[in-house]
């Protein structure tokens, strides 16, 4: 007798389990309408990527009023997230995937998934030294020229994102060359090239080899020091 009792406890508790997990019409509704359908975008990045250790923010997108009315929210599985504004901020920790999990909570305060994305999380591409759209590389040769065109360097990161020049900014960069055993150089304070530094490329002769070094700033106040870059001014 004691085993069919047991047993009957068991279909008793298991069944109970059941009705409390039994979701209401109203919710299974809204679940059946916008299950994926509340859609997910990597604001700023023309690929819909993430990239490691930077913020990169995110777009909740309603397909209707209806919806831009729940209480939704965005979770992720690579890193944080938090929200600013209107929109999500999120940090992935590492390379590779988020998964992006929205969360819809109902009136009784219950939290139910109502969809899923996943990300392709790209590592910070190494940064490219440019003047106006001229990329100076280890090696090259630069018309002068283009210094007396652009008013300024920058950092280029990728094409997939437009604003990349923004994750990071020049502080200074010094400019020079070796001549006779003396090293020549220049220090130029911030992104704007300055007139004593067209000057200093005004003067020298076709084929001269230049050294530039630079130095960048973050947003939230963190140096970084770029490889020395050696190229021919023509």
């Amino acid at each position: 007798m004691i085993r069919p009792f047991i047993f009957m406890v068991f279909i008793f508790l298991f069944s109970g389990f059941l009705h409390a997990q039994k979701m209401n019409k109203g919710d299974s509704i809204i679940l059946r309408t916008y299950w994926n359908k509340i859609s997910i975008k990597a604001i700023g990045s023309e690929g819909d990527f993430l990239y490691n250790g930077i913020d990169n923010y995110l777009k909740i997108i309603c397909p209707d009023n209806y919806s831009s009315n729940l209480n939704i929210f965005p979770g992720v599985n690579n890193g944080k997230i938090f929200k600013i504004d209107d929109n999500y901020l999120t940090i992935p920790k590492y390379a590779g995937r988020s998964f992006v999990t929205t969360y819809y909570i109902n009136e009784n305060n219950d939290t139910l998934i109502i969809g899923k994305k996943q990300f392709v999380v790209l590592p910070i591409p190494y940064p490219v030294l440019c003047v106006g759209k001229t990329i100076i590389r280890e090696k090259s040769r630069i018309n002068r020229s283009v210094f007396f065109t652009s008013d300024s360097l920058k950092l280029f990161f990728t094409d997939d994102f437009p604003e990349s020049d923004k994750w990071t900014k020049i502080e200074r960069f010094m400019i020079g060359y070796t001549y006779g055993g003396i090293y020549i150089s220049l220090n130029n304070e911030g992104p704007i090239i300055s007139s004593k530094t067209l000057d200093f490329i005004r003067k020298l002769p076709p084929g001269q080899e230049l050294v530039i070094k630079v130095n960048s700033i973050t947003p939230s106040q963190v140096m970084t020091y770029l490889p020395l870059i050696r190229f021919k001014i023509l």
